[in-house]
């Protein structure tokens, strides 16, 4: 759901002076609002050219487009885990003409001590996905249904190996909530090389399991070498419609949902008339119907947050984050 931000003019003080500067003042940032955007806008995509962030950020720049009715122009900072990049937009001039795709790493930069980096150093323009976890075994596991797994997992504490990302990315942090949300004790085997690596391990029969988004075994799913158990969203996916959401399943949580997602940023301090335009147009940009085949098509999980909504997603995967992340030390 996207709730609107509204803001109200702040009362006159009294004095004919004051009222008639504030008048002017409100008068210049509609003007401006009205204006704006003047010219093409950059968005830094801080992850290399062809990946999962760098194709969002560029389909829903140009969805956005339409809105805005001008150009936005997508420029690669890849390397240093997004940080470089992240921090290049954070230390541009707040006038809506530089904005950041930020991804996972902006809820983990400041717990890992990588970086003092956190949305809140930034205006939060709007989320443009999320990436569920699902629960998936080769085609020729015992394992048919997400019940024979968590039987499984009951009568052998300790023993189901579910493959994942190294101990501070987004999947290690989903199968340690997914512990939590369960009551199972499973074997968690992070990879070095992250899903990748996880995938082929299990397809070479060296985990039982593993827990990543779909988009990293949708090619596996369709060739008919794995199977999915379970979605850890509120929804079932579009490309998997059969497939159960964990609380279908019998688990259930408390907890806020849990994965990968991509959203867009501003520089702090950005005026409030020019953010919710920017926020109108890439909460429409998230709903675009070609934008959203191109989300079916890559096996990317649907969403569209913008305003408060975004805010508050983000402060719950931060404080999620954080909290499973220390338990790992």
């Amino acid at each position: 759901m996207y709730m609107q931000i509204t803001r109200g003019l702040r009362p006159a003080r009294g004095l004919i002076a004051v009222a008639v500067g504030c008048t002017m003042i409100v008068a210049a940032q509609s003007a401006s609002a009205q204006s704006f955007p003047e010219h093409e806008i950059t968005m830094i995509i801080p992850f290399a050219a062809g990946g999962g962030t760098d194709q969002a950020a560029r389909r829903a720049s140009m969805a956005a487009e339409d809105g805005l009715g001008v150009s936005i122009v997508p420029e690669n900072r890849p390397g240093g885990g997004s940080i470089p990049g992240m921090m290049e937009a954070m230390r541009s001039a707040p006038d809506g003409y530089t904005l950041v795709t930020a991804a996972t790493p902006i809820a983990t930069a400041q717990h890992l001590g990588i970086a003092d980096l956190s949305h809140e150093d930034f205006d939060v323009v709007g989320l443009i996905n999320f990436d569920p976890p699902v629960i998936t075994v080769a085609a020729d596991s015992e394992l048919q249904t997400i019940e024979d797994y968590v039987e499984r997992a009951k009568n052998n504490p300790g023993q189901l190996t579910i493959g994942t990302t190294p101990p501070q990315g987004a999947w290690h942090v989903a199968a340690r909530v997914f512990e939590e949300q369960s009551g199972l004790d499973l074997n968690i085997v992070p990879f070095p090389g992250g899903a990748a690596e996880a995938v082929t391990s299990l397809l070479g029969d060296h985990v039982e399991s593993v827990g990543v988004s779909l988009g990293e075994v949708y090619s596996h799913l369709n060739a008919g070498t794995v199977r999915v158990l379970a979605v850890g969203s509120s929804e079932r996916m579009a490309q998997i419609p059969d497939v159960p959401t964990y609380d279908e399943a019998g688990i259930t949580t408390d907890f806020p949902p849990v994965g990968a997602f991509r959203v867009v940023l501003a520089p702090k301090g950005l005026p409030s008339e020019e953010l919710e335009i920017l926020r109108d147009a890439f909460f429409a940009a998230a709903q675009d119907e070609e934008y959203m085949d191109f989300l079916d098509e890559f096996a990317f999980g649907h969403m569209a947050l913008a305003g408060d909504d975004a805010i508050a997603f983000l402060d719950e995967q931060f404080e999620l984050f954080g909290e499973i992340l220390a338990s790992n030390e």
